[in-house]
């Protein structure tokens, strides 16, 4: 029951209980309001009301921004992929630092803004940036659902906006050369299709053999986290798809897998691009051979993800439509035109400017 004390002519302190800590001390909420003992009583009970929607059962034992977070992850890592938990994870240990502290009865949208305001000055990029805000309101979303806290604590807040970045890619000219001198290293073929199908580098990594057919085509259905360094499906199910290998490279393949089948390592379970040891072949070779390739050729610099932007901006700098070249790349077509918005249409195929 809120209770009121008189400071004064027209000034009141209100006093709400709210529940107690862990250590079984009595927790209260006080205000100072100024006007009539009326209307401090139902401005009182107003608060009460509202404190009670937010927090819920007293006895919960989720009280603060840090107590949601720890019991959101613990929530959902069942449910969702390794990666994206060990993401959220990271993010959580950030936003408990800014706002761990903050009891679930006093949180509002004023409050967070203020506390996020120190993630500008943190050093991380724009879009970590972002992606702290995201996490923040999925985590706060959650546990509105939860009925742990109101859901209007979020309104008004929105991430901070990101500047679009035109992609370094390589032009046609230059994909050319990258390829050709690509062809000195041992890990040519894994760069080639990286360069002319616009695979996302996990996909290539868990590539395995009864995933290609004889007339070079590859069937997309899981991937490797390069990061975590373990198998898992395709990012989203538009991911998992059909490619079509022109005849040079499928003619390659089939040479690369004579030799392979010379030491038994082109049975369908088989990584297509192996380690020494048989497991997938790492991020860390393809990187070193593209940074070797492109200072032998005398390219700019490029990642190795770059290769996959420069086949989607030259699909559509040829003509291809948005669907096409999201069918390729395995995304959505708002996703394909978001990122690739600048790109001009000038007619002809990828395959013809190889």
């Amino acid at each position: 029951m809120a209770q009121l004390r008189n400071r004064g002519t027209n000034v009141w302190q209100i006093q709400i209980y709210l529940k107690k800590d862990g250590e079984g001390k009595k927790q209260f909420h006080y205000e100072t309001f100024y006007g009539s003992k009326p209307q401090a009583k139902l401005h009182a009970n107003k608060l009460e009301l509202d404190f009670k929607t937010k927090v819920g059962s007293s006895k919960t034992t989720i009280q603060s921004v840090e107590d949601l977070l720890i019991t959101w992850l613990h929530d959902i890592q069942k449910q969702i992929e390794k990666s994206t938990y060990d993401q959220y994870k990271r993010h959580a240990e950030k936003l408990k630092d800014l706002l761990g502290d903050l009891q679930l009865y006093t949180v509002n949208s004023v409050i967070i803004a203020e506390r996020l305001k120190e993630l500008d000055g943190s050093g991380l990029s724009a879009r970590t940036i972002k992606n702290h805000y995201r996490t923040l309101m999925t985590a706060l979303n959650w546990g509105a659902g939860k009925k742990y806290l109101s859901r209007d604590v979020m309104v008004g807040i929105k991430p901070p906006m990101i500047q679009h970045v035109s992609r370094n890619v390589l032009k046609s000219d230059e994909l050319k050369l990258f390829i050709q001198t690509a062809k000195l290293y041992k890990h040519y073929l894994p760069l080639k299709i990286l360069a002319i199908t616009g695979m996302r580098i996990g996909e290539l990594m868990g590539l395995k053999w009864k995933n290609l057919s004889h007339d070079g085509k590859i069937k997309i259905v899981e991937a490797v986290n390069s990061k975590s360094r373990y198998l898992k499906a395709t990012k989203t199910k538009n991911s998992k798809r059909e490619l079509q290998l022109d005849s040079e490279t499928t003619e390659e393949l089939r040479e690369y897998k004579k030799a392979m089948s010379q030491n038994n390592k082109a049975n369908d379970n088989d990584f297509v691009f192996q380690s020494d040891n048989g497991d997938f072949l790492p991020y860390e070779a393809l990187y070193k051979t593209k940074q070797e390739v492109l200072k032998k050729a005398g390219l700019h610099h490029i990642r190795i993800h770059d290769l996959r932007h420069g086949v989607g901006s030259l699909m559509l700098d040829s003509g291809a439509s948005i669907t096409t070249v999201a069918e390729q790349l395995g995304q959505v077509p708002a996703t394909t035109a978001g990122i690739y918005s600048h790109s001009l249409r000038k007619g002809g195929t990828i395959t013809s400017l190889l």
